[in-house]
């Protein structure tokens, strides 16, 4: 797992690291979940086409789904954060 902009200029101009995912429940997590997730993004998404060129992409009467959104909102949720916040109530975390 790393970047997903893998481009020379930061492969040259910036350290980039790169890990394998091993845990078999954790890559079913990344894709059925958290990737899933990042396809259905229609509010700030672009499609690239074959030339290179970038489009956006939108709703088309779909409801919106922005990936930065959710994630935000699941980060100030005060059930999320005692799940996954070290400290007394999850040392492990």
């Amino acid at each position: 797992m790393g970047s997903a902009d893998i481009m020379p200029r930061n492969l040259n101009e910036r350290v980039e690291v790169l890990f394998p995912i091993e845990d078999a429940p954790l890559i079913r997590h990344i894709k059925d979940d958290i990737l899933d997730l990042y396809l259905k993004d229609n509010r700030k998404a672009r499609l690239m086409n074959p030339d290179g060129s970038y489009v956006r992409i939108s709703p088309n009467g779909q409801p919106e789904v922005s990936v930065q959104d959710y994630f935000i909102n699941q980060a100030r949720s005060p059930a999320v954060r005692s799940e996954n916040t070290p400290g007394p109530q999850n040392p492990a975390a």
